[in-house]
């Protein structure tokens, strides 16, 4: 932006032009990662005797995926850093929720949840309509 301004000086009119730099620093907003939940499926239950397999498909639209991290209820069980993002875990009998947080270059979050149970003694495909 250029500014004039006229002053008299010693009879005479002067004019000046003085530039004025404005400097607008301005932040880029970033988009959060999206997470997918692949396994569980809806209501899919596993048997306390076998792996509970976990997997999510991670993407985020101006960036790249850092780290995938996989909970049951508030205790990290794994992180994965390279797709596919899958891990496997053994739990007791019971009803459990699954989250999966994804960390994007820019550290964005974004997270998915899902609930599951565990069958075992006590506990039968009955839970089903429970959820």
């Amino acid at each position: 932006m250029l500014k004039q301004v006229t002053y008299l000086l010693k009879g005479k009119m002067v004019l000046l032009a003085m530039a004025l730099t404005l400097t607008a620093y301005a932040t880029e907003a970033t988009d959060s990662p999206t997470v997918v939940i692949v396994s569980p499926t809806v209501n899919q239950m596993f048997n306390s005797s076998s792996l509970a397999v976990f997997a999510a498909n991670a993407t985020d639209n101006d960036g790249t995926i850092v780290d995938v991290k996989f909970y049951v209820g508030k205790v990290l069980i794994d992180t994965d850093t390279s797709y596919p993002y899958r891990t496997g875990v053994n739990l007791a009998p019971g009803r459990y929720t699954l989250m999966i947080v994804a960390t994007d270059n820019d550290g964005n979050i974004g997270a998915s949840s899902k609930d599951f149970i565990v069958l075992g003694q006590g506990l039968d495909s009955s839970l089903n309509n429970k959820f």
